[in-house]
């Protein structure tokens, strides 16, 4: 019983993570607060920390406790008025629906399913209270399209749910791209016909440099901002990723 407590107060910082709710800024909450608001004694909270660290998902310095690793690529969504500073928000992500559905080209041509007619699609939306602030379409090889549980594809960020599978990550691909508006854009995020987005494209490939899925995040491209901080010797949060909704 133990064994499984800390492996679920593991699972459940790893889907806060992926969500954006900590940050390299920020750090996580004392171990104080974590142990009461996951339910799990200190013993387990740190042996979920420990696999966590191992993961290279989270560091911890002595006097400052623990946070997200810095160079870790993870969206930090932040709300931000006009002219003001940005304001560390929570989102929450919600699961749309999921489906086998005939990839866009591009998508094919990266997953190696040309000549596959239709791959599992799941799609999220990700909201700020009530408001949408982005809308994610993640895209399975044609392999796992067949062969993943759908209710555990369904339940876990994908790089979360390669990793229980017991996939070897390679390397991520990721850039960012201004497009126009389509009809789930506006069905969900509730843009104008025609409407700016901002698309965050992310790969995942296997250590032989199969992709493995690609993520679309699309932000509304009038009121969203992306700082990307370069690397530097001397910049702690090289190669991190940060979002601001203005409100």
């Amino acid at each position: 019983m133990t064994n499984l407590v800390y492996k679920q107060a593991a699972a459940e910082l790893r889907q806060r993570i992926s969500a954006g709710d900590y940050d390299q800024e920020t750090g996580l909450p004392t171990e104080a607060e974590l142990c009461a608001n996951l339910g799990v004694s200190r013993s387990s909270l740190r042996r979920a920390l420990d696999i966590l660290r191992e993961e290279g998902l989270v560091v911890s310095r002595q006097g400052s406790g623990w946070s997200v690793t810095p160079t870790l690529a993870a969206a930090r969504v932040g709300v931000r008025t006009a002219g003001g500073p940005s304001t560390a928000a929570s989102s929450v992500s919600e699961l749309v629906g999921h489906r086998m559905a005939k990839p866009p080209d591009s998508i094919a041509e990266v997953l190696g399913a040309t000549e596959i007619s239709e791959l599992l699609m799941i799609e999220r939306v990700s909201k700020i209270d009530s408001a949408v602030v982005h809308r994610s379409e993640t895209w399975f090889s044609p392999t796992l399209s067949i062969t993943v549980d759908r209710d555990l594809a369904t339940s876990r960020p994908p790089a979360l749910l390669l990793h229980e599978l017991g996939y070897d990550l390679g390397p991520f691909d990721q850039f960012v791209e201004a497009v126009l508006s389509n009809n789930r854009d506006e069905a969900l995020i509730g843009l104008s016909s025609g409407s700016a987005v901002l698309q965050v494209v992310r790969t995942a490939h296997d250590t032989s440099g199969s992709a493995l899925f690609q993520s679309r995040h699309r932000h509304p491209g009038s009121s969203t901002r992306i700082d990307i901080d370069l690397p530097t010797t001397n910049n702690s949060n090289a190669g991190s990723v940060s979002l601001s909704l203005y409100q």
